[in-house]
């Protein structure tokens, strides 16, 4: 894929605002919950201005599946 056709908008983001970092992936461990999961806690516990957001629906079915408990937590 060229990424090059995709360009930054410089100072479209309000500073006083938390960086967004979205992880947009079903709900299976396979997909990286866990990775990002870890990331998020090692940025926050560095003080970092940063909100984690979660986007995927559930495949309970999946013996990969992230149990909807463990992502409510």
């Amino acid at each position: 894929m060229d990424c090059s056709r995709f360009s930054a908008r410089t100072g479209a983001r309000d500073p006083s605002q938390p960086l967004r970092v979205l992880l947009a992936a079903r709900l299976l461990w396979d997909k990286g919950i866990a990775e990002y999961i870890a990331a998020a806690r090692q940025l926050l516990g560095e003080g970092r201005a940063i909100r984690f957001l979660l986007a995927g629906d559930p495949d309970p079915g999946n013996p990969a599946a992230v149990p909807e408990a463990t992502v409510r937590a």
